[in-house]
């Protein structure tokens, strides 16, 4: 049974002005998972594939500069971790950070853009440990990239949730029969509920349900799509969750619109969004050079 995502009576998107409390942002512009995520995306577009080495050099750019723009960009642990192991002289495969939050889950969408139908979880793999050398930021990413993969190839969310859990290790199955079974729970109180099972022996527990810990930020985005599916829906409903909303996002907002489509996001949001022309193009791009002989449908 679906169950509707409850309209809230003001639209949370684009609020004016930008209410994140931890840095400052024009309306429109990325967070900064976006900001990094198009590093990845920029990266591969300019090799036509992925090349760890490439990827690395990038972000420890990415990473020396963005604290330094107007209005200053701030960097997640994971990726100040990753700078000091490059300054200290830690080259791929030994870069990355020993960080297992949900990270990894932001790089998915940009590599389903070239490697549908072949590769995806290698190069998944790969683009994580360049930035997080842990299992378990790699575990999430290979049960993103299931999901979203059947999203892409035509399932709708609930298919191909159910398609991609057979394939994904114990744990993230486990985390889909959570999700599964809050189904109708509304997801402020699923996210405190979380923070509060997973981890209980921290004193700001329920936040931690909020924050980008896995596997919290990973069941939250299954639940959202077996709840409706409806792009505008499920990212609201996001947003109103709080916390570290971006990163959860990243894997929501790219199954939902797998499978509704680009008309399922509104023409106000991409018109607002400073980074979507760029975005779109880069993607389209992508896209092409996983077309070119291997037989997979556009998306």
């Amino acid at each position: 049974m679906q169950v509707a995502v409850r309209a809230h009576p003001v639209a949370p998107e684009f609020h004016e002005p930008p209410s994140c409390p931890y840095y400052k942002y024009p309306s429109g512009a990325s967070s900064p998972y976006g900001d990094q995520a198009m590093v990845l995306l920029r990266s591969i577009a300019a090799a036509g594939e992925l090349q760890p080495t490439h990827f690395e050099t990038s972000l420890a750019e990415f990473a020396r500069e963005y604290p330094l723009r107007t209005p200053p960009g701030r960097l997640d642990n994971a990726t100040k971790q990753f700078a000091k192991n490059v300054a200290e002289g830690r080259r791929w495969p030994h870069c990355g950070a020993e960080d297992s939050q949900a990270i990894s889950l932001t790089k998915v969408a940009l590599l389903a853009c070239r490697y549908t139908g072949a590769e995806l979880r290698d190069k998944c793999e790969a683009a994580t440990r360049v930035h997080q050398n842990n299992d378990d930021a790699v575990l999430y990413a290979l049960a993103s990239a299931a999901l979203l993969e059947r999203a892409i190839l035509g399932s709708s969310p609930r298919e191909a949730l159910q398609g991609a859990a057979p394939l994904m290790h114990e744990s993230a199955r486990r985390c889909v029969s959570r999700a599964q079974q809050a189904a109708a729970q509304p997801l402020a109180e699923l996210l405190t509920q979380l923070g509060s099972e997973l981890f209980a022996d921290s004193e700001h527990a329920e936040m931690m349900g909020r924050s980008a810990a896995l596997p919290c930020a990973f069941i939250a985005p299954c639940r959202s799509l077996l709840s409706d599916s409806t792009y505008t829906n499920v990212v609201r409903e996001n947003m109103v969750g709080g916390g570290d909303s971006c990163v959860r996002a990243m894997l929501l907002g790219a199954v939902a619109a797998a499978a509704g489509g680009l008309d399922s996001i509104p023409v106000s949001w991409r018109s607002k969004t400073e980074a979507y022309g760029e975005a779109l193009a880069l993607a389209v791009q992508l896209a092409e050079h996983r077309t070119e002989g291997s037989g997979v449908g556009d998306v």
